[in-house]
């Protein structure tokens, strides 16, 4: 087997095709091939370490977002129709002051409540 190293991923060559080492171990584990919605994480975000304990089998929507959540910290604000707190991100936050507002809102009927007072 011959290695190659791209963005920090281990890449094995089987039978001359390339392939990501964390999911090749991940097909030996299960026994079958992964779908392209099954994401393998690496528990400790270690990139280069393939370890069976240290490799998690999840769904592409899940993995993503835990990924979000974990890059992109949320941070609390009151909606402006009924004061139920919700979360948001900084950048989705700032976004309202130059469009719309819809973001200081938790849904689209608290919205168009609120607009409906004035």
């Amino acid at each position: 087997m011959k290695e190659k190293k791209i963005f920090s991923y281990k890449w094995i060559c089987i039978n001359g095709k390339s392939i990501l080492e964390h999911r090749h171990i991940m097909d030996k584990i299960l026994g079958r091939k992964l779908s392209y919605n099954e994401i393998v994480h690496h528990a400790n975000d270690n990139k280069r370490d393939n370890e069976p304990k240290n490799l998690r089998l999840k769904q592409r929507s899940e993995h993503s977002r835990e990924f979000i959540l974990k890059t992109k910290p949320r941070v609390p604000i009151k909606c402006k129709n009924c004061n139920k707190i919700i979360f948001k991100t900084k950048a989705e936050i700032r976004y309202k002051r130059d469009n719309l507002g819809y973001n200081i809102f938790c849904s689209r009927p608290c919205m168009y409540l609120y607009r409906k007072k004035d």
